[in-house]
């Protein structure tokens, strides 16, 4: 089976939509990928932080007074 590509005299019009779309979504796309890699950045650099508060919270000797 062949895919006939002739737009006829609509053609001018087609293809250059077509184009314009292609390109917008692929800007999507790469805009989406980029908000994930900056939100998983944040999100481990949140965890490291919250982990190091942890474990200079169970260092610390604790400030309950003694019998």
């Amino acid at each position: 089976m062949m895919l006939d590509f002739d737009a006829s005299p609509y053609g001018a019009y087609v293809w250059p939509a077509f184009a314009i779309t292609a390109l917008v979504f692929a800007g999507m796309i790469a805009a989406a990928l980029a908000h994930a890699r900056r939100w998983r950045a944040r999100t481990e650099a949140l965890r490291r932080t919250a982990e190091a508060a942890e474990a200079a919270h169970r260092a610390a000797p604790s400030k309950a007074p003694a019998p």
